[in-house]
C-alpha cells in the first residue's frame, strides 16, 4: 500500500502545481480589475448649498408648470 500512496502522490503533486500555475494568476487579474476604480475622484464638493438646492427646486418647478400647461392647451385644442 505505501507503493500505490507514493504513485498517487507522485501523479497528483504535478498535476495540482499545473493547476495553482493557472489559477493563482487569472485570480490575481481578478483582484486587480475588482479592485480598480477606474480614476473616477469623489466629486470636489458633494454637498450643495442651500442656495444650489433652492435653485434646483425652482428649475423643477418651473419645468413641471410649463409641462403642465403645454398639456393643457393640448387638451384645448
Amino acid at each position: 500500500t505505501g507503493v500505490k500512496v507514493l504513485a498517487s502522490l507522485i501523479i497528483l503533486l504535478p498535476i495540482v502545481g499545473i493547476i495553482a500555475a493557472i489559477a493563482l494568476p487569472s485570480y490575481q487579474g481578478y483582484l486587480e480589475r475588482a479592485n480598480y476604480d477606474g480614476g473616477a475622484s469623489a466629486p470636489a464638493d458633494p454637498y450643495t448649498t442651500d442656495e444650489q438646492a433652492a435653485a434646483a427646486a425652482a428649475e423643477a418647478d418651473e419645468a413641471a408648470t410649463a409641462a403642465a400647461e403645454a398639456m393643457e392647451d393640448d387638451d384645448q385644442q
